[in-house]
């Protein structure tokens, strides 16, 4: 049988990465220009590409490390650490004040965006082989589920105290006016983390 349960853990794990890096996308750009960073407007681009390299690159680097290391510790273990390093990572940038610090951040959260090739290597671990690919096109539909819906949540969830009530006129939010998008990460992590600690189970190694 399909191990639906499993899949879908495996799947939640990857959620926080994914929207870690989308929804960033409607609002960075300000974010580089408050920063004050770039000396001409036209420069801002440029500082905004650094952000965007950054995750990706770090993520590049340590890829094959934490496959490595679920090879050998297990998938489970990797995914969690994954998930506790995304969003240290994603609140360290939404709460950045300054352009090294939302670097620093980004490059943190990307360096433990692994989750989506171990829990590919999960889903290889648990899925039948004459089912494999049916589970593959659930992940491709996961990670495009969040890079769909994560600009639009970034977008909400951007400035908002000049949006919303509740945080109206609210000196905190005024001044992290880019977390709140982050929280909404951390708590999709603390999510996953839970879930995936409780019911996820580590896959035989000589499953086939």
């Amino acid at each position: 049988p399909f191990p639906k349960l499993q899949v879908f853990l495996a799947l939640l794990c990857v959620l926080p990465e994914a929207f870690a890096d989308s929804l960033t996308i409607p609002y960075i750009y300000n974010m580089v220009k408050e920063f004050g960073v770039a000396e001409k407007e036209e420069d801002i681009g440029f500082y905004v590409g650094l952000l965007g390299s950054a995750f990706y690159f770090s993520l590049c680097i340590t890829n094959i490390f934490w496959g490595h290391l679920s090879d050998k510790f297990g998938r489970k273990p990797i995914l969690l650490c994954n998930i506790i390093g995304t969003c240290i990572g994603t609140i360290v940038f939404g709460s950045s004040q300054t352009f090294l610090v939302a670097l620093l951040g980004r490059f943190i959260a990307g360096s433990c965006s692994a989750n989506g090739t171990v829990a590919k290597g999960m889903l290889g671990d648990v899925i039948d082989e004459s089912q494999r690919t049916i589970g593959y096109s659930f992940y491709g539909v996961t990670w495009g589920i969040a890079s769909m819906v994560g600009p639009f949540i970034g977008g909400s969830l951007a400035n908002p105290a000049s949006k919303y009530s509740i945080f109206i006129d609210s000196p905190f939010w005024t001044k992290y006016n880019y977390l709140l998008p982050s929280v909404f990460v951390m708590t999709l992590g603390i999510i996953s983390f839970i879930s995936a600690f409780k019911l996820l189970n580590e896959p035989n190694k000589e499953h086939k």
